[in-house]
């Protein structure tokens, strides 16, 4: 399970999977959708069995149908509606309460692997936009009319939004660069060139700059008026191959997970490298320091590898960093100014490659994360990380 959870206002977790079904299950881990999967109600929402007729017979099952695997995380707009781009190449929209289509099917095209972002601003509320391996960023009006579409070459990633609706996109391979679109053209504004390919989705800073690390794990700032390099940022390296992205924390640091094992923290303002921790001293019990080599721990104590980092990290406002790992655990550091702490680790079946989503409730926090083990795991944590 790759896909990301989206957390509704009411707290139901929505995610998809790689079983072509969209899923929204309660804050107490009971399914709340269930769709027909054949019979003369294919697809439709139902209660049991008895709401699937025809022949043959349908049968009533979890989830909400797609026609192809999920790996990009849903978005829920303003009117509780929740977006699902599937590997078929439709964007679909479902009812948040019971999973019945909310809209008609919309054709993209190719494998859509990037999550939809649905616009907040007044200008272009309720728009959504969704990029597509075979090429392009696509924008669909609320009411299901495409707006527009950018040649920006393929797209992984899920596009970013300033404040005043601009779009940001990064480009793969076959473009290597980070684009600004109108949000009611469609016209690239500008393109900043980097030297490898973009996986990973840009991050926009509270002043509007736009950040970028691509594959190579060179990091960028933008100015978002201009397209240059903003000044006073020198480009930053994370010393690894990158394809998660980014998070701002509220410390003014941007955190970056590498293919290598790697948690980085860069500042915004410099792209000074602050610390760097790959693993974590097994000295017993949390928290443990983090660390690069068994040096840097007490005598006797090793550092343990972290794994390959395809989780994109979530920030927390008092300085946590929670993200998964290759090798099956969620990690939670917290940042104390000059180094990384490791604060809990937290074992599933299989590779993490959701990434965290992070609510507060009951005076703390849940996490809810999937994995390979095809499980979403719920962690509820207390004040703090």
């Amino acid at each position: 399970m790759a896909s990301s959870p989206a957390v509704g206002p009411d707290g139901t977790i929505y995610f998809g999977s790689a079983d072509g079904r969209a899923y929204a299950v309660g804050p107490d881990g009971q399914p709340k959708w269930r769709s027909c999967t054949g019979g003369e109600r294919a697809g439709q929402s139902c209660q049991s069995d008895a709401d699937c007729p025809g022949n043959p017979v349908g049968r009533c099952e979890v989830g909400a149908a797609t026609g192809g695997a999920v790996t990009a995380g849903p978005a829920i707009d303003a009117a509780g509606d929740v977006f699902i781009a599937s590997g078929d190449g439709t964007l679909y929209a479902f009812a948040a309460a019971d999973g019945a289509r909310a809209r008609a099917p919309i054709t993209i095209g190719g494998f859509l692997a990037s999550s939809p972002a649905v616009a907040t601003d007044t200008a272009n509320l309720g728009v959504v936009y969704v990029g597509s391996l075979a090429g392009g960023l696509f924008a669909i009006c609320p009411n299901d009319i495409s707006r527009w579409s950018a040649a920006v070459g393929p797209v992984r990633s899920t596009a970013a939004l300033g404040s005043d609706g601009t779009v940001y996109v990064t480009g793969t391979r076959e473009s290597r660069a980070a684009y600004a679109v109108r949000p009611d053209t469609g016209r690239i504004l500008w393109a900043f060139a980097v030297p490898e390919a973009i996986h990973a989705s840009a991050v926009v800073g509270d002043d509007g700059t736009v950040y970028v690390v691509d594959s190579g794990g060179n990091a960028f700032a933008i100015d978002p008026a201009s397209g240059l390099p903003r000044a006073g940022f020198a480009p930053a390296n994370t010393g690894g191959p990158v394809s998660a992205s980014a998070a701002m924390g509220a410390s003014g640091r941007l955190y970056v997970g590498t293919e290598g094992g790697s948690l980085v923290a860069i500042d915004a303002l410099t792209g000074a490298l602050v610390w760097q921790v790959s693993g974590y001293c097994a000295g017993g019990g949390f928290p443990q320091p983090g660390c690069r080599s068994d040096a840097e721990c007490a005598a006797g104590v090793s550092c343990v590898a972290l794994g390959s980092v395809h989780s994109s990290p979530a920030a927390t406002a008092d300085g946590g960093i929670v993200f998964g790992s290759d090798e099956g655990n969620v990690y939670a550091f917290v940042d104390e100014g000059t180094r990384a702490v490791l604060l809990w680790r937290y074992e599933t079946g299989g590779a993490v490659r959701s990434s965290p989503a992070v609510v507060p409730a009951d005076g703390g926090a849940r996490i809810y994360v999937g994995s390979d083990d095809g499980n979403l795991h719920a962690l509820r944590i207390g004040p703090g990380v």
